[in-house]
This record gives structure tokens, C-alpha cells and sequence, in this order.
């Protein structure tokens, strides 16, 4: 079972991305801020990270870096999450990132980049 780390200050959209994903069979873990999101990145080890460039503490670009940086994590597919519309963070998201959504998003299309990330069939 892939594990799912979700990281965005939308307590109700990690409940609902959660939601969504649990009864496909995936293990889903989740934080609301940049600082809570490395921590359970380090402890969980998951497979795959949703992660939300506007966080309170931390931005998500930090700690995408942050992860990229760490050993442990380096490989670990992320999928930035956004509600800026901007074609320079889209571009800067997909240089850090190994996916980009903006919000609002479709679930399916969601599940479809977590399926692509994590190189399971569709």
C-alpha cells in the first residue's frame, strides 16, 4: 500500500484529498504546515507528497527544497498544489516538483498525477 503525505493549512481539503484516496487503497497521512510536513515526511517515509505552496510557517517551496536536499527524500515524487494561477510559479513548480495542480482541482485528475507519480497502471 503507497503511503500519501499531504501538506496543506486546509484542514477540510487534506480530510477531503484523504477521503478520496483511502478507499483506492492508499495509506494517507496529512499536516498543516511546512515545518509539521518535513517532520512527517521524515517519520512516515512516504511514497508520494501533495503539498500546498502556501503554508504559514514555511512555504512549500522550502520545503520542497528541504526535501529534495534530504537523502532519505530526494526521490520521493511531490505534487504541488496552488491556487496562484501564475505561469512563473507553474514553470518554477514543475522545476522543483514532479507534478502542479491548480485549485481548484478535478479529484480524478488528481488521482490520475498521483497514479503518473507513483508509476501505477490508471
Amino acid at each position: 500500500m503507497n503511503k500519501v503525505l499531504i501538506v496543506d493549512d486546509e484542514v477540510e481539503l487534506c480530510t477531503t484529498i484523504a477521503d478520496f484516496l483511502k478507499p483506492r487503497g492508499y495509506e494517507v497521512f496529512t499536516a498543516n504546515t511546512g515545518k509539521e510536513g518535513l517532520a512527517a515526511a521524515r517519520s512516515q517515509k512516504p511514497d508520494l507528497i501533495i503539498l500546498d505552496l502556501m503554508l504559514p510557517d514555511m512555504d512549500g517551496w522550502r520545503v520542497c527544497q528541504a526535501l529534495k536536499k534530504d537523502e532519505a527524500l530526494r526521490n520521493v515524487p511531490v505534487i504541488m498544489l496552488s491556487a496562484l494561477v501564475d505561469d512563473q510559479q507553474q514553470k518554477g513548480s514543475h522545476e522543483l516538483g514532479d507534478a502542479y495542480l491548480s485549485k481548484p482541482f478535478d479529484m480524478k485528475v488528481l488521482l490520475e498525477k498521483v497514479r503518473t507519480c507513483l508509476d501505477e497502471p490508471s
